[in-house]
C-alpha cells in the first residue's frame, strides 16, 4: 500500500504493477467491510480481483436455508425479550449471516442511533429496531431517518412518545439535529424547539407507531429560518435539504471505513456525490470501498477495533466453534454491550478502547476464546484440524500463517524471531522434566497433536496480544 495525495483519494483503485491486488488489501477489505475474512474467503477474493469482491460484498445472494434456520432459532435458542438473548441473536446473524456488510453497516447505525434496552425495556422494541436498521442499512438515509423517528424503541428512548401540543419535549428532536443528522453547531435553539413541535403526536401503542392528530401541533412553524406549518416528515425533508446533513453522515461514514484522514477537500467532494445520489448509503459506501484512499497506507489499520470487530474477527478467521454467549459476552465485557450502548452519543471509540483495563481484558478475552473448551472437554478451536485444512506442518510456516491472518505480516523482524522461539522451546514457566538442563530447553517443533494443540494456541495467543492486532 502506498500514501495517496487528496487530489487522488476518491479515484478509483485499480491494481499496478506497484500496487498488487494482494492478501494485505483483500483482509484489510474482510476487516472494514465485513468481520474479517476467513483464508479460503481471501483466496477467493485474491482469484475475483478487487472489483468482483466488493460487488459480491454488496449482493451477496439470498440464503433461504440460514434464514429459514435463523427463524427456527429465533423461538427456540434465544430468548428475545431479554438482553443477552438479544446479543446472542444478533452475533449469530453476525458470524453466520449472507450478508456480512450489511451486519457491519447495522453495527454502524446501531452505534450512530445509539439506543439502549435499559431504558426500553422491552426486547421485542428493540429487535424491530436492529430489523429497521437492517432493512435500511444500505439504502435511502432519508428513508433510514423517517423509519427511525417512527421506531418505538427510538420513541421510548427519546421520550418522542409523551410529547404533545403545548407540551412538546425536546429530547429527539435534539438528537436528531446533533447527533443523527447535521451534527453540532449547524442549528440554532430556536429550531430544536419548531422541531420538537413538528413531531408533536408521534407516539407509539403495543410495538407500533402511531400518530396522534388530537395531540400534534399544527401551527405555523420556523426550521432553519423557513416558514410552514411543518410536521415530522417534512422536518426530514428539511434536513435532507441542509447541506450540513451530507458532509455529516460522509464523513461519520468514510472515518468509520477508512479511518481519520479527511482533507477538507475530499469532504465536499464526499458529502456532494451523497447529496446527489439522493442520499444513497449504498453508493456512498461502494465509492468509499473502491476508492485510492481506502487502499491507501492512511487507511491501514489506522484504527482501533471495537470489542465487536476484534471478537468477531477472532472467530471467523479462526474458524472456531465458540458458545454464541460466549461470544456476545466478550464482547459486552470488552466494553461494547450490544442493544445497551452507554448513552445517546454511543460508545466512545479509538484510543479508548486501549486503555491499561481494557488491554487486560482484551488479553483475558483471547484467552477465552483461543483455549476455551466444552463441557466435555473437547475443544471449541480444534488446532489440529486447522492445521491440517491449511497445510501447516512446521514452525515457520505456522508462525508466518498465523501472523499474515491477524497482522498481515506486518512485524519486527525480532518479534517474529521471539515467535519462532517460543514455538521451538519450552515455556520458561515450565519445569525441566529429569533429564532436561531446564525450563529454556531446546525443543524442536513437532507436528504431533499434543505439541501443535498446546503451542499453536499459545502462538495465537501471543500474536492477539501484539499492538498491531489491536487495529483493522
Amino acid at each position: 500500500m502506498r500514501e495517496v495525495l487528496s487530489s487522488e483519494a476518491l479515484s478509483p483503485w485499480q491494481p499496478s504493477s506497484g500496487d498488487a491486488w494482494d492478501l494485505k488489501k483483500a483482509a484489510h477489505l474482510g476487516r472494514r467491510a465485513a468481520f474479517g475474512a476467513r483464508r479460503e474467503e481471501l483466496d477467493l477474493m485474491l482469484q475475483q480481483g478487487p472489483d468482483a469482491a466488493i460487488e459480491a460484498l454488496f449482493h451477496p445472494g439470498s440464503n433461504a436455508s440460514f434464514e429459514q434456520l435463523f427463524a427456527q432459532l429465533e423461538g427456540f435458542f434465544f430468548d428475545l425479550s431479554r438482553r443477552d438473548g438479544l446479543q446472542r441473536w444478533w452475533c449469530y446473524r453476525m458470524l453466520h449471516g449472507p450478508g456480512p456488510l450489511r451486519e457491519r453497516m447495522t453495527l454502524f447505525w446501531h452505534d450512530h442511533f445509539a439506543t439502549s434496552i435499559r431504558k426500553v425495556g422491552r426486547g421485542r422494541y428493540m429487535q424491530l429496531q436492529n430489523e429497521t436498521l437492517r432493512k435500511h442499512a444500505l439504502g435511502k438515509f432519508g428513508d433510514l431517518l423517517l423509519a427511525i423517528s417512527k421506531d418505538p424503541a427510538m420513541l421510548i428512548w427519546l421520550d418522542n412518545r409523551l410529547s404533545s401540543k403545548g407540551r412538546p419535549n425536546e429530547n429527539y428532536a435534539r438528537e436528531l439535529l446533533e447527533l443523527f443528522a447535521l451534527g453540532r453547531d449547524h442549528y440554532e435553539e430556536g429550531d430544536i424547539k419548531e422541531v420538537a413541535r413538528a413531531f408533536t403526536g408521534w407516539t407509539t401503542s403495543s410495538g407500533r407507531f402511531v400518530f396522534s392528530k388530537n395531540r400534534h401541533d399544527a401551527g405555523e412553524k420556523t426550521i432553519f429560518g423557513k416558514k410552514g406549518k411543518w410536521g415530522g416528515e417534512d422536518v426530514i425533508d428539511l434536513i435532507l435539504e441542509n447541506p450540513h446533513t451530507a458532509r455529516f453522515v460522509a464523513g461519520k461514514i468514510w472515518k468509520d471505513l477508512v479511518g481519520e484522514w479527511l482533507p477538507e477537500d475530499v469532504h465536499e467532494d464526499l458529502a456532494q456525490g451523497f447529496r446527489e445520489s439522493s442520499y444513497d448509503i449504498a453508493a456512498l459506501v461502494g465509492r468509499i470501498l473502491r476508492s485510492r484512499a481506502f487502499f491507501s497506507e492512511q487507511a491501514h489499520r489506522s484504527r482501533i477495533a471495537d470489542p465487536a470487530e476484534y471478537v468477531l474477527g477472532i472467530v471467523r478467521r479462526l474458524e472456531s466453534r465458540p458458545r454464541i454467549s460466549t461470544v456476545a459476552s466478550q464482547i459486552a465485557i470488552l466494553g461494547q454491550a450490544l442493544f445497551a450502548p452507554p448513552g445517546v452519543e454511543g460508545w466512545k471509540r479509538g484510543e479508548a478502547w486501549l486503555s491499561a483495563r481494557w488491554c487486560l481484558l482484551r488479553i483475558a478475552a483471547v484467552a477465552s476464546l483461543v483455549n476455551l473448551r466444552g463441557a466435555s472437554g473437547e475443544a471449541r478451536w480444534d488446532v489440529v484440524a486447522y492445521c491440517k485444512k491449511h497445510g501447516l506442518k512446521v514452525d515457520e510456516q505456522i508462525v508466518d500463517h498465523f501472523l499474515d491472518l491477524f497482522v498481515d505480516g506486518e512485524v519486527e523482524p525480532a518479534t517474529r524471531a521471539r515467535l519462532l522461539h517460543y514455538l521451538n522451546h519450552v515455556d520458561r514457566s515450565g519445569k525441566a522434566k529429569k533429564g532436561e538442563k531446564g525450563p529454556d530447553r531446546k525443543s524442536p517443533f513437532k507436528p504431533d497433536y499434543r505439541h501443535i494443540d498446546n503451542k499453536v494456541r499459545g502462538l495465537v495467543n501471543l500474536i492477539l496480544s501484539l499492538p498491531e492486532a489491536q487495529t483493522v
